[in-house]
């Protein structure tokens, strides 16, 4: 196809603006209506993304991963109730730099919610969290070393133990754990619940982070999920055999080595007519890897700067493009998703930071960081015009050339006239 050169333009497009009810800066629309695209001569349409850059200033972890439901039977012992316990365990938002700290994190957050359906109070645990992991640093390669070194390698399995110090008290049960990846549109409630579970506690990337078992059914309802038999877990949570007062639990998998969940973000756009994996278009857990119509236009990868500063972009060269069906471009909109359609998890600013105290922070009435905040998309699109010949008015090949065969040539002639 032949291209119009002069006709051929790049878009800038910046997401900063102040927006009020319509859109934000990740989801915004480009106005062409001034010098509109049209190819109403017959020619073709396309739209490139050239280039993309937008700065990672939200939380590797975040609603859309930090999330894993436990339940437990109640039981006493040593005078210490725990009750019913089925509720969904939140790791506290904010970037992780080890894998122990994160495993330490969830620890004590899994502490927190038996402490708050139990007569245990903090004083009555000694947890502790034995992940293995090296730096390279801490490696010394000579071969003298290396018998000493030969169990220094990275496991990154999630282990840690809940023990108590009561002496009277030992553990009869064990807590269990789910890392939902629910994606079938239904309702569900945990035991007790008055509210049905949100769409990020139910399709939850937790499973990735943490190296569990993906949980793709509920499980509760009429019966509660800790009165039920043979229910999967994402796990290993067992009462030591040798010291009643502990529990190890253990992931079955390794942790994700990378502590976020989010190594590409997808732009999208109402004008692109593409087709993609049915798991990237749709919030669902179905992995049957159908294609679909989609509006998926670039795929942004995550990249880390020198100076540890976090992006998602595209650079040159870059191969993204679609064709647009439309006669006329007035506008070109825009939306950036993850990996499965959901939203960028942005901070909420009514939290307070985490070395400050409730009393100390107002959280005023701010927009949001996706309206008015440090979010900012930065981008190149080139659209182009091109014209070809239809299909309709596509030519068969022409019949070959004869050519004899001189095998075949005979030397008998035909007088012009005959007596």
């Amino acid at each position: 196809m032949n291209k119009y050169e002069n006709e051929s333009q790049l878009l800038f497009i910046s997401s900063e603006a102040n927006f009020e009810s319509l859109g934000n800066q990740a989801h915004f629309k480009v106005d062409l209506n001034d010098q509109p695209f049209s190819n109403n001569d017959g020619s073709l349409l396309k739209m490139s993304v050239k280039e993309f850059n937008i700065a990672k200033n939200w939380y590797n972890i975040n609603d859309t991963n930090n999330k894993v439901r436990m339940f437990l039977k109640t039981f006493t012992s040593g005078g210490k109730t725990i009750n019913d316990i089925d509720e969904i365990v939140e790791i506290p938002v904010g970037d992780y730099l080890t894998h122990e700290s994160l495993g330490a994190s969830f620890m004590s957050a899994v502490t927190a919610v038996i402490i708050a359906n139990s007569d245990l109070v903090l004083s009555d645990f000694t947890n502790t969290t034995s992940l293995q992991t090296f730096s390279r640093s801490s490696h010394v390669s000579t071969y003298q070393d290396e018998p000493a070194l030969k169990n220094r390698y990275n496991d990154y399995r999630l282990q840690f133990n809940l023990s108590i110090t009561v002496s009277s008290f030992v553990w009869t049960k064990a807590p269990q754990f789910q890392c939902l990846n629910i994606g079938d549109g239904k309702s569900y409630k945990l035991n007790g619940a008055s509210d049905n579970l949100t769409r990020d506690e139910l399709l939850n990337d937790s499973y990735i982070l943490l190296g569990g078992e993906r949980i793709e059914q509920f499980y509760g309802g009429d019966t509660p999920i800790y009165d039920q038999t043979d229910v999967p877990v994402s796990f290993s949570s067992k009462i030591e055999s040798t010291d009643t007062h502990k529990i190890q639990i253990c992931g079955y998998y390794p942790m994700n080595t990378s502590l976020n969940t989010m190594p590409n973000l997808y732009i999208t756009s109402r004008q692109s007519h593409s087709q993609a994996s049915s798991s990237l278009e749709q919030i669902s857990n179905e992995h049957a890897h159908s294609f679909i119509q989609s509006s998926i236009i670039a795929k942004a990868r995550r990249e880390i700067d020198r100076d540890g500063g976090v992006f998602y972009r595209i650079t040159q060269p870059s191969y993204f493009f679609a064709n647009v069906t439309a006669s006329v471009l007035n506008f070109v909109e825009f939306d950036l998703r993850d990996s499965r359609g959901r939203l960028i998890p942005y901070p909420n600013p009514a939290l307070a930071p985490v070395t400050v105290d409730d009393s100390k922070y107002d959280a005023g009435n701010p927009k949001g960081q996706i309206k008015n905040g440090n979010s900012v998309v930065d981008m190149v699109l080139l659209v182009e015009k091109y014209v070809g010949n239809s299909p309709q008015k596509l030519q068969g090949f022409a019949p070959p050339e004869s050519i004899p065969n001189p095998n075949l040539r005979s030397n008998l002639t035909i007088p012009r006239k005959m007596c």
